[in-house]
């Protein structure tokens, strides 16, 4: 599955990924922040992922696809 943050709040995002199923962000962003967002910069977006029993991970998608593997 592919999502964007978009225009979403935290809480509509993290309620689309769960009513998606997913258990994990895969974040391939290559520089992970936004000025705009920052609930959804590198350092909060774990965090609060988490709390919500989803797991996160960064990198490529090469490498993340290699995780997955």
């Amino acid at each position: 599955m592919t999502i964007g943050h978009s225009t979403h709040t935290l809480d509509e995002f993290i309620g689309l990924l769960q009513a998606h199923g997913a258990t994990c962000v895969a974040d391939v962003r290559t520089m992970p922040r936004s000025r705009h967002n920052p609930q959804f910069n590198k350092t909060s977006l774990p965090r609060s992922l988490k709390k919500a029993g989803l797991s996160y991970v960064h990198g490529t998608l090469n490498s993340v696809v290699e995780v997955r593997a």
